[in-house]
């Protein structure tokens, strides 16, 4: 009797340590993606399912021009803004492309007449081989997310309406050699564009499962920055302007290719990509729901090719 006793409690025994050996290694179960929408927005989701949620492919990575000052300089011989008889503007191209040779050689003159005259043999060959295509990026500023349209309202007059004119700007100069405020005023930093057919973007369009993940990631951003990166085709140049500030605009006629919004600034994280072509499944968006201008930045009336006046705007000499 006293076997069978022990043999009953030796097989209990092993029967909860086994037990808890198998609950002790059993996994613990992460939601998957398509359970995300279940989820309350208070609740911590780890990081590596709220990336892979997100996660799109950047189709025009590296196919568009960055539009920092240097590349912006090209366009404008590219458009005729600009005669190789000018020397003045030769060695200001020399200045903003290589500010190291202009700060090293301006003063010999032997040297310098050399420098000039073999950068106007240089833009006289390949001036009509710089780019026309560039991408520039804008601040979004994304409001609360609305279930029955399936997205965000572009707030804060980030966004755009009906927009033909775009103003821009290059990209920080990073030239060690020179700081911005050395580069010659002629070479405009800042770009009005100036569009066929208005531009809209009031209000950006996402999956709820990409939105949740977007909105939980920027919990501290009171703003809610998204940032827009438009891909435009440059045809026509039609002067300069100035504004408020003695700030210098370059106008330009252009086409927007397409548009993409990532969450971050750095375009790591892209949310939308959209053709001006047509609809594309994949990317939730349609171009005719585009935003247009900041509308604090540029008046948003009509500046025909001719060369009329945008209001506040005067010729630049």
């Amino acid at each position: 009797m006293n076997t069978i006793r022990f043999f009953i409690l030796a097989f209990g025994c092993l029967a909860l340590c086994a037990g808890r050996i198998t609950f002790a290694q059993t996994p613990q179960l992460t939601p998957a993606p398509s359970q995300i929408k279940n989820l309350n927005l208070n609740q911590s989701i780890p990081d590596d399912i709220v990336q892979e949620m997100t996660v799109m492919k950047d189709e025009y990575a590296g196919q568009y021009n960055i539009s920092n000052l240097e590349n912006l300089s090209k366009l404008y011989w590219r458009l005729g803004a600009f005669d190789t008889e000018d020397e003045s503007s030769i060695e200001s191209f020399i200045k903003i492309n290589d500010c190291k040779i202009y700060k090293g050689f301006y003063g010999d003159d032997i040297e310098w007449r050399k420098i000039v005259k073999s950068m106007k043999s240089y833009l006289e060959k390949e001036k009509e081989n710089f780019p026309l295509n560039y991408q520039f990026t804008l601040e979004l500023n994304l409001g609360k997310y609305n279930m029955d349209k399936g997205g965000f309202e572009v707030i804060n007059n980030t966004g755009f309406e009906n927009s033909k004119i775009i103003h821009v700007k290059s990209t920080h100069n990073r030239n060690p050699d020179c700081s911005d405020r050395e580069m010659p005023k002629s070479y405009p930093k800042s770009v009005i564009i100036l569009l066929e057919k208005p531009f809209n973007m009031d209000f950006v369009k996402l999956d709820e499962h990409v939105a949740q993940a977007f909105i939980l990631r920027k919990k501290e951003d009171p703003r809610r920055r998204a940032y827009l990166r438009i891909r435009v085709n440059f045809t026509q140049y039609d002067g300069n302007l100035s504004g408020s500030y003695g700030e210098v605009y370059a106008v330009m006629n252009g086409k927007i290719d397409g548009y993409e919004i990532f969450e971050d600034g750095d375009h790591k994280n892209l949310l939308v990509s959209m053709n001006s072509d047509g609809f594309n499944d994949k990317n939730i968006a349609s171009f005719e729901s585009m935003p247009a201008t900041p509308t604090a930045s540029v008046p948003q009336s009509s500046v025909p090719a001719s060369g009329a006046l945008l209001t506040g705007f005067a010729p630049s000499p």
